[in-house]
């Protein structure tokens, strides 16, 4: 992981287990609360971390059709 990218992987893995779900499949993660781990970890450039964060949602999101 490139340094500039470390702290959006790191808020990634911690929202593993916030996912919506709709049946069997993830439809996206709960923004609500990457912006509380954002206000958590003190993230100072928020717009980078949440465009690196969707990044990997959409991957997720597409690997699993």
């Amino acid at each position: 992981v490139l340094p500039e990218n470390w702290q959006a992987v790191h808020l990634f893995a911690a929202l593993g287990t916030q996912w919506r779900w709709h049946e069997t499949q993830r439809i996206g993660l709960i923004y609500s609360e990457l912006h509380a781990l954002m206000q958590l970890y003190e993230v100072v450039d928020k717009k980078a971390c949440f465009e690196g964060v969707q990044i990997m949602e959409m991957e997720v999101l597409d690997a699993q059709m």
